[in-house]
């Protein structure tokens, strides 16, 4: 799940609303709403799409009881009060089924150095036991600032890894650094996300895919391999793997055209061609 706080979602603008040097958005940073054309948005709700698309995740925007004001320094002012009082607002919604989410993205605009004080109420407010968090800012040039320390803080019992800044200026081009920062902390192996691969049989080319997981993460790994392969009943073809997984997984009692599979009594993989759902008996 990716959960994020943002200003845009929490104020009333009117839909004209004109974002100029002298109507600032945000407090502290003025990183909170950018144009894309004709339409406002919320800078870290950029970011958030971006990595929905890339895990396939579900969104959630945090919105408070008390929407925040259109008058930049009665928000610049309003912050510094929570802060100081350690007010956690009340929030709006509940997430539904939240206990499935076992891996959180959680974003924020950078407010006076650190995260919003409606973000942190979110992080009171749920119990993240046990999760793993992975936190995201956006802000106009100063970076993270404490805000990250400040994620980890409030979740204690949880799993924080690093986290990812970006600036509000980029965020709309920040598709590649987002996918880079996923692929570099690991987040599609902790989810088990299906990933797709190309197999190359001669002069044939197929596209296929590996789901999410242990086995074909570690096969993943291996590649690219060169497997030999010949014809068996008339239903699959298969050939000796390069070197043996230690992992493990129950076979499945149906294949259907296209199926990848391993077996590891005699450490082979399988690529059927088969008709269509066509019974045969596991390999283990």
């Amino acid at each position: 799940m990716v959960v994020f706080f943002s200003r845009y979602g929490n104020t009333d603008f009117s839909p004209n609303y004109e974002l100029t040097y002298d109507n600032p958005v945000d407090a502290i940073s003025s990183t909170s709403i950018v144009r894309n054309q004709r339409n406002l948005s919320g800078t870290t709700e950029v970011v958030a799409d971006f990595i929905c698309a890339a895990v396939e995740a579900d969104k959630y925007l945090i919105r408070t009881e008390a929407v925040y004001l259109v008058d930049c320094d009665a928000v610049i002012s309003q912050n510094h009060r929570e802060y100081s009082d350690k007010f956690f607002l009340p929030l709006k919604d509940q997430i539904e089924n939240r206990e499935q989410y076992e891996v959180i993205f959680v974003g924020y605009p950078i407010w006076s150095s650190i995260t919003p004080m409606a973000f942190l109420s979110f992080l009171n407010e749920y119990d993240l036991l046990g999760k793993t968090i992975l936190p995201f800012a956006t802000h106009n040039g100063y970076g993270a600032g404490r805000s990250f320390t400040a994620v980890r803080n409030a979740c204690p019992n949880s799993t924080t890894l690093d986290g990812l800044s970006l600036s509000s200026a980029d965020v709309h081009t920040s598709q590649t650094n987002i996918n880079q920062w996923i692929d570099r902390i690991g987040v599609k192996d902790l989810i088990g996300i299906d990933t797709p691969i190309r197999v190359t049989a001669g002069n044939t080319v197929m596209d296929g895919m590996f789901y999410g997981t242990e086995l074909a993460r570690e096969i993943m790994g291996m590649l690219p391999i060169t497997v030999n392969m010949g014809a068996f009943g008339g239903l699959e073809y298969y050939g000796l793997m390069p070197s043996r997984p230690a992992a493990t997984e129950e076979g499945q009692l149906r294949f259907d055209n296209g199926d990848i599979t391993y077996c590891p009594q005699n450490n082979t993989i399988a690529i059927f061609m088969c008709r269509p759902a066509i019974p045969i008996l596991p390999c283990e």
